[in-house]
């Protein structure tokens, strides 16, 4: 009898363990919140040195109140995306950093407890580095299609001048 007690609740605990393994596993920051983006929760301890403020200046927050239009815009979109199909992927938004500008992609779903209202899981990935790689690209491919018409000089301006847009510097 004391072992049909007892086996739900190691069960449980295991599903406590292996869920929270995996959010350690994760490189990505996951929020818990409202439709209208109120911040519930934090559950990424791995990556909390990824985020602009730590969770006690955020948790009980909305997200306009502290995050730029853009990035707002974003997650709540993502939010609305996640109400009516159950998921969303691929909103993306810019946060500054003190080491400089990081690009974030959203992935976001629906959490039901029993004896709460919907919230809802926001994955926010950085993908600065992939991010910058692609626009480096487009922009070389751009000046290699370009050089079919344009004159030397010509070409060596738009060539500098792609440049100082992928380095951000004023130095060409």
């Amino acid at each position: 009898v004391l072992k049909n007690i007892e086996q739900p609740y190691y069960e449980i605990l295991d599903l406590q363990q292996r869920f929270q393994s995996t959010l350690e596993a994760m490189p990505d920051l996951v929020f818990e919140t409202s439709l209208e983006g109120l911040i519930f929760d934090y559950h990424s301890t791995p990556s909390r040195d990824k985020l602009t403020a730590p969770p006690e200046q955020f948790i009980g927050r909305n997200v306009n109140e502290f995050l730029a239009e853009d990035a707002t815009s974003a997650i709540l979109l993502a939010l609305r995306e996640c109400k009516e199909s159950g998921h969303s992927y691929g909103q993306q938004y810019t946060l500054m950093h003190a080491d400089g500008e990081h690009r974030y992609e959203i992935s976001a779903s629906i959490v039901n407890y029993s004896n709460q209202e919907q919230r809802y899981l926001l994955l926010a990935r950085d993908i600065s580095i992939t991010y910058s790689l692609t626009q480096r690209l487009k922009a070389l491919l751009s000046l290699s299609k370009a050089s079919e018409s344009l004159a030397e000089h010509d070409l060596a301006q738009l060539g500098l001048d792609t440049l100082e847009m992928l380095t951000k510097s004023k130095v060409s």
